[in-house]
């Protein structure tokens, strides 16, 4: 009786200290999750902001084009007007001479704005590509962000869930294994490498004890009755992982590195 008691004195300890690494690491999970988002959030409002320079340059520039297009209408029509005036008066050959002059300047004022225009066309256009890409990354951006609170509350659902809770959806269910595999040093992989024999439900089944989840929540979170479960777990254990003896389910897949 006393080398029973001092057995199972060890055990509790050893399970005291598997829960204590279970918390740490949990911990640490939060942590690196909490400074992801972080840098994440840091990083979209600097895009954001990006973009809105870009598209206040954009505007700049398509103001000062539509003012570059009406000086250059103004221009051309001038210079028709003066072209005309040259025919007509061709007394005043002193006055042609000015105007001719004065029609070059405006003609290669006119050739130097049609250069700044096609230049500016060529920059607005630039701007409107890298606003589009801009654009593209911040869909991508929000659709990273989703899906990462997706993934970090689905665990923590999984913590707190109780019996009047919305039971969780086939498609979280799919992304349950790489979350268990990221939060807890690939364990998903390892376990499936070290028995595998073991079926997709029985993974399943398997995560939420690593997650510390009662029989009877495990049950209802799988839609099953508790005897069944307790049924799944001895068949687990002795036909998928091929172990026998007092050793439990959890001691196993604690001991799973």
């Amino acid at each position: 009786n006393e080398k029973l008691e001092n057995e199972k004195n060890v055990i509790l300890l050893e399970k005291s200290r598997a829960w204590s690494n279970f918390y740490l690491i949990l911990s640490g999970s939060l942590l690196l999750t909490i400074a992801f988002v972080y840098i994440f959030f840091t990083f979209k409002r600097r895009k954001e902001s990006q973009l809105r320079e870009s598209v206040n340059k954009l505007i700049d520039y398509e103001k000062q084009i539509a003012d570059n297009m009406k000086m250059l209408k103004a221009n051309e029509i001038w210079i028709r007007k003066t072209t005309k005036q040259m025919a007509d008066t061709s007394d005043e050959l002193a006055k042609k001479e000015y105007q001719l002059a004065l029609l070059r300047a405006k003609t290669e004022e006119t050739i130097a704005l049609k250069k700044d225009t096609e230049k500016l066309e060529r920059t607005l256009h630039d701007l409107k590509d890298q606003i589009s890409s801009l654009s593209k990354k911040k869909v991508q951006i929000i659709a990273m962000n989703e899906q990462i609170m997706k993934q970090t509350s689905l665990i923590e659902r999984l913590q707190v869930w109780g019996p009047g809770d919305p039971l969780i959806a086939e498609s979280e269910w799919a992304q349950f294994s790489e979350l268990m595999n990221e939060h807890f040093d690939n364990f998903s992989k390892k376990l499936e490498v070290a028995f595998p024999d073991l079926t997709t439900h029985d993974v399943r089944i398997c995560n939420l004890i690593r997650l510390g989840i009662s029989n009877e929540t495990i049950a209802k979170l799988t839609n099953c009755k508790y005897e069944s479960l307790l049924t799944k777990r001895t068949r687990i254990k002795k036909l998928r992982m091929h172990i026998d003896g007092d050793i439990t389910l959890e001691d196993i897949l604690q001991k799973i590195e």
